[in-house]
């Protein structure tokens, strides 16, 4: 919050005048205590009866800024600072203001006019050195905010953004040395930890981010970022075990808290030890601490031909698996029978061209990103929704708390989670006949809505245009090579013990194992390790990580088979290998997670290529690995085969989800 500036001083008020002095400290407690509506209008109350407050105004500047409205922040900020154009604590008000509106020239005059003033105004040369940094002038930022840390040692924010500069500057290391010369004097040096664990895990040294992370989570059992953080990177190992851990022990302490909560059940789908019951059951003790008890609105009365208005709520409206399998339908979808409204969960910043796409369809684009969940629920129920969509369960920066509030008289969710959500608000997940057959119903929380083909359609990346599958490599390489791009968490001992008894099996056969955390050496070394205890020779193993799109699809022309895992099977990783020319078997098994596999082999026209049991998992593998001239061919038609396939029937699949839709919609106004 700005300072304020010295009391002004004047005669005693005749009786019956506004006292300002008085309500300005009334209007300064509320700010304090953040009731920001009535500061808000207290502010205005004095500047009514005297325009030239120059605390009031800088106050009410002060008040817009943190409640976000830069641009109404502004004007009194600069009112304040033409009465009192001494004043470097106005004049860094001003420069905020103007940051924040987008302004970055006239913020930084105003803030190099504070310094001015006062040469080493802490509050000056803080915010100009994040501004440098807005700006792209990383150098300029370095040494202005090593100018703070100089004369204000004990700012802890300025030592954090100096290290903030470092690192985009490409001084990584150095920033890690400023946090941990700045935590060994800290009482509190857990955030400080994670901070560097954070440094650690953008720049891919994952091992060391589990370090710090695990010393933040020591140090602050009760720090949720630390246990989130320690968690994933856990996760990245491929340690699903120690990630429950983590988790568990931390909601031990915090039962209440629902998104860590949600990071937990997703790491259960990992977990080859958990049954579909005991999944349905923890789904259900979720919905139960976090469900809440929202009535249902009523459903809009509505002619039986006006198209059903349908929202999607989703953090993933991006370059991300759900955006890029919602694009085909809504690309597909017939405005005259659904109507699309989209709810981004997405700051503006990282929208790109998948979200562009999207919005061409919709005819809304709402941003619920920094919304509460009343806020966000409130806005979604002035579109008066016939159907809302969540499209992340308990997946990263899901908005279940949204969903809790049953915003549309009828609510389901689909495609970015792999399980039941356990919210009792949610009335149908949308799926298909085989990632939940008849009888799945037992451990499902929500009604079943099933579509008549696969429950996705599929879309090739743009990334693939112009690059074929090429030839089989192993025409030309003289043995098979297998491959796994599958993220590390899905790829426990049982898969690996399974991968040994093919790859022993086909004489001289390799394997490339791509996955982003293979960047770190300690993990590439703990896989390699594990895949040797399984009877797979390292010397048969190539990694690679660090891939963009296109290098990673290009990657495929060396593979002849895809290996897929299981409980937890690959989804959009087997649709590319697919398209790219790769055959995969898959192995069927209890729930969803383990079925996403037969549904794309399914929809592809490849059904043979599912297995039923481990055992026929390795046959069919070991026999589709002896056949090269099928492989051949397979590779050579394969395209052909998708694109005249249901997984790439875009309208087709728009017209079986509009149908089910409907139904649904008006099995629901019958039932009202």
């Amino acid at each position: 919050m700005a300072r304020l500036g010295k009391r002004r001083k004047g005669k005693r008020r005749p009786q019956g005048r506004v006292d300002t002095n008085d309500l300005f400290r009334q209007a300064y407690l509320a700010h304090l205590d953040e009731r920001f509506d009535e500061a808000e209008g207290l502010y205005k109350t004095i500047l009514r009866h005297d325009p030239r407050h120059t605390d009031a105004l800088n106050m009410l500047g002060a008040l817009r800024q943190a409640l976000g409205r830069f641009d109404s922040a502004v004007k009194p900020a600069r009112k304040a600072v033409k009465l009192k154009p001494d004043s470097a604590d106005y004049l860094v008000n001003l420069g905020t203001a103007l940051r924040g509106a987008g302004d970055f020239p006239a913020a930084e005059n105003a803030l190099r006019r504070a310094l001015a003033l006062v040469p080493h105004h802490g509050p000056a040369l803080f915010n100009l050195g994040v501004l440098l940094l807005d700006m792209g002038k990383t150098s300029a930022a370095i040494e202005t905010l090593k100018t703070l840390t100089r004369h204000h040692p004990s700012m802890t924010a300025a030592h954090e953004q100096l290290a903030r500069a470092l690192e985009e500057d490409g001084q990584w290391q150095r920033a890690t040395d400023v946090l941990s010369a700045l935590a060994e004097k800290s009482h509190h040096p857990a955030p400080l930890y994670n901070n560097i664990g954070n440094i650690y895990s953008r720049n891919h040294h994952l091992h060391e981010a589990r370090i710090w992370y695990e010393r933040a989570a020591a140090a602050d059992p009760d720090l949720a970022a630390a246990h989130v953080n320690l968690s994933w990177t856990c996760k990245e190992h491929g340690d699903v075990a120690a990630d429950i851990a983590c988790l568990r022990a931390y909601l031990a302490r915090h039962p209440q808290d629902a998104r860590t909560h949600s990071d937990l059940l997703f790491s259960l789908n990992y977990d080859p030890g958990l049954s579909p019951a005991d999944l349905y059951r923890e789904a259900g003790e979720w919905g139960r601490l976090h469900g809440g008890t929202a009535r249902r609105p009523a459903r809009q009365e509505r002619p039986d031909d006006a198209p059903l208005r349908v929202g999607f709520l989703s953090p993933d409206l991006r370059s991300h698996p759900v955006g890029t399998f919602l694009l085909p339908l809504l690309a597909a979808l017939d405005p005259a029978q659904i109507e699309v409204f989209c709810y981004a969960e997405l700051p503006p910043d990282r929208e790109d061209h998948i979200s562009a796409a999207i919005q061409e369809h919709c005819a809304a684009w709402r941003r619920t990103a920094g919304l509460d969940a009343a806020a966000a629920a409130a806005m979604i129920r002035a579109d008066e929704l016939d159907l809302l969509i969540d499209l992340a369960g308990h997946s990263a920066n899901n908005r279940l708390d949204v969903m809790a509030q049953r915003p549309a008289p009828l609510q389901a969710t689909w495609l970015g989670y792999v399980n039941t959500t356990g919210l009792g608000a949610i009335d149908y997940r949308i799926t298909d006949a085989v990632t939940d057959p008849p009888g799945a119903e037992a451990i499902n929380h929500e009604r079943l809505l099933r579509l008549p083909g696969p429950f996705f359609c599929y879309q090739p990346p743009p990334e693939a245009e112009g690059l074929d599958p090429g030839p089989l490599p192993a025409l030309e390489n003289g043995h098979i090579t297998f491959a796994s791009f599958n993220n590390l968490a899905k790829i426990n001992d049982q898969v690996m013990a399974l991968w040994g008894e093919i790859m022993a099996a086909v004489a001289g056969a390799r394997l490339l194992f791509v996955a982003a955390p293979l960047a770190d050496s300690h993990i590439r070394e703990t896989i390699l390790a594990r895949l040797d205890q399984h009877g797979i020779d390292r010397a048969r193993v190539t990694t690679a990580a660090g891939l963009s799109m296109r290098e990673y699809l290009a990657r495929h022309r060396e593979v002849d088979i895809g290996l897929d895992p299981f409980p937890h099977n690959g989804h959009t990783i087997t649709c590319h290998a697919l398209w790219m020319g790769v055959p995969c078997v898959a192995l069927r098994g209890d729930r969803y997670a383990a079925r996403m596999g037969a549904s794309v082999l399914t929809a592809a026209g490849l059904p043979e290529l599912i297995a039923e049991t481990p055992r026929e998992y390795v046959d069919k593998t070991i026999t589709l690995a002896q056949d090269t001239a099928r492989l051949a061919t397979l590779r050579a038609t394969m395209r052909e085969r998708l694109t005249a396939a249901p997984i790439c029937a875009a309208p087709a699949f728009a017209g079986a989800f509009t149908g089910c839709v409907r139904a649904a919609a008006r099995q629901a106004g019958q039932a009202d």
